[in-house]
């Protein structure tokens, strides 16, 4: 339970840029479930939060798959420049 509170915020934003606000808390979700599954194999050589954000990208990754899910693209659009 501490895990969760102390990385909910940031998993939680780093869902929204890999799969959009709206399936953001199903992927936040489903990242700490299997975080709790696993957490016996984490040997600690990394942070816990990069391993969750591991996890994240993970589950985003069957997110997509199951529900046709792109990325959200992190590409700005260009500025218009004068010709």
């Amino acid at each position: 339970a501490q895990v969760v509170r102390d990385h909910y915020a940031s998993v939680f934003r780093f869902c929204c840029h890999r799969v959009g606000q709206e399936w953001a808390a199903d992927l936040t979700q489903d990242t700490f479930l299997t975080a709790q599954k696993v957490f016996h194999q984490f040997r600690h050589q990394s942070s816990v939060r990069s391993w969750l954000f591991g996890i994240a990208i993970n589950e985003a990754r069957n997110l997509g798959r199951k529900h046709k899910i792109s990325p959200v693209s992190l590409e700005f659009d260009q500025p218009a420049t004068d010709a």
